[in-house]
């Protein structure tokens, strides 16, 4: 095999790697997207279901109450 056509499998061969490598990482990213939603959203049934989000909002003043094992909290969100 002639150096030049080593040099081209060579080069096709690193352009396949990255290639996969990418498809990868890309594949990641997207299955661990985690997106923020509104209350009012989250209420309309905008927000995945089954799915892992963030809601943004504001915690409602005095809804916050804390239960006796000294870990459990529940509060309202509201986006105001």
């Amino acid at each position: 095999m002639k150096p030049r056509h080593k040099r081209i499998l060579l080069i096709l061969g690193g352009l396949a790697i990255l290639a996969v490598a990418a498809t990868l990482v890309l594949n990641a990213f997207r299955s661990n997207l985690v997106f923020f939603f509104s209350p009012t959203q989250v209420a309309a049934g905008e927000a995945p279901q089954g799915r892992s989000f963030r809601i943004g909002g504001m915690v409602k003043e005095g809804s916050l109450q804390r239960q006796a094992d000294g870990v459990t909290m529940r509060f309202v969100v509201t986006d105001t």
